[in-house]
């Protein structure tokens, strides 16, 4: 079953929040929709799941047509399951009654029941048919929920921040079943979120949103590694900004010269790569590539990675030195006021004309 929106406007009070949005989601796939608040994201999700009349448009599933400027098809018919942030579980009812309470079109009581129980399986919930939420953890009343939602077979799934209410640890682990969940349903999924990693984990393609506009979509690896502007490089993580001047399609940098042709002759550019490009030696490697001598100014130590900031000497900028991160695997040993040897390849480097940071 697939999701397609087309060139959806939206506003409120006069005031714009969805621009010429086109979307489509396949059977089986997880489409992320990240972005700052106010973005519009929420919106859009809203808009499909038919909680908002649609203004301008058009949304359909297949050849059917859910709204656009002439219908809107009610929310609960459009056969999409919807898993809120604050999971919206009746603290009045069990797990089991929770789940069957999105399953009102079988008629059969003992059809609702075995439907509510093979959704409670799906998500390792079953044995607690018979506790009511208040009994329950954060992440098993989120796995609840994703069971209640999933339990009528909806050809669509929408998810608003599923995990922001859940604490840093339990989300990973969260996370990953409720991926494997969807995965297994073989579901069109839609998930609203405003953290990069989560996207990245979760989904197949990004849709990255700013300002009530798609900025760039594709896969995370796509986002992240070619980056279109300022802004997608920096949604996704801290980066090193340095600065430069293109000269006959080439910018000189401390760190080497780099090719910008499809910039204008004497535009300022902004050069941005990100600290786990920074490849760092405590030896000269001159038989490996070309690297320029650094100072350790601090390290401080991360799960699985060390933070390390270094000072260059530079012949390119007005105070003389370029402060830059680092991010290298596991313990860094060498000491602050330590001498080492810096690199970034060039395909690490983004460069784009100053102040672009925005679409």
């Amino acid at each position: 079953m697939s999701l397609k929106i087309e060139d959806i406007r939206h506003a409120y009070n006069g005031k714009t929040v969805l621009r010429n949005i086109n979307l489509e989601v396949q059977s089986g796939e997880v489409i992320c929709l990240l972005g700052p608040s106010g973005c519009g994201k929420t919106t859009l999700l809203r808009l499909i799941a038919g909680l908002e009349e649609l203004q301008s448009g058009r949304i359909q599933v297949n050849e059917q047509v859910f709204a656009d400027g002439h219908r809107q098809m009610p929310p609960e018919q459009r056969g999409i399951g919807f898993l809120f942030q604050d999971f919206a579980l009746f603290p009045h009812l069990t797990v089991l009654e929770n789940t069957m309470f999105g399953l009102s079109s079988v008629k059969a009581r003992a059809e609702r029941r075995n439907r509510a129980l093979n959704a409670l399986q799906q998500v390792d919930m079953r044995d607690f048919a018979s506790v009511y939420p208040h009994e329950l953890s954060g992440g098993q009343q989120q796995r609840v929920a994703l069971a209640r939602a999933l339990a009528p077979n909806p050809g669509i799934m929408l998810l608003d921040e599923p995990f922001s209410s859940l604490d840093a640890r339990l989300r990973v682990q969260i996370r990953d079943q409720t991926l494997h969940v969807l995965k297994s349903s073989g579901v069109a999924t839609v998930m609203v979120t405003h953290d990069p990693e989560e996207a990245m984990f979760m989904g197949d393609r990004i849709v990255l949103m700013h300002q009530g506009r798609i900025i760039q979509s594709g896969s995370p690896v796509e986002l992240y590694s070619n980056p279109i502007n300022a802004f997608v490089t920096t949604f996704f993580s801290d980066v090193n900004v340095i600065k430069g001047t293109v000269h006959d399609g080439r910018v000189e940098t401390d760190l080497g010269v780099l090719f910008a042709r499809d910039i204008e002759e004497g535009g300022q550019v902004e050069i941005m790569f990100r600290p786990e490009a920074v490849q760092v030696f405590q030896d000269d490697p001159k038989l490996q590539c070309v690297a320029v001598a650094a100072q350790v100014q601090a390290t401080r130590l991360l799960p699985g990675a060390t933070l390390v900031h270094l000072r260059l000497a530079s012949a390119q900028t007005e105070n003389g030195d370029i402060h830059l991160h680092a991010r290298v695997p596991c313990v860094f040993p060498m000491p602050e006021g330590a001498k080492v040897y810096v690199h970034v390849p060039a395909d690490q480097f983004h460069i784009f004309p100053a102040h672009s940071s925005s679409s």
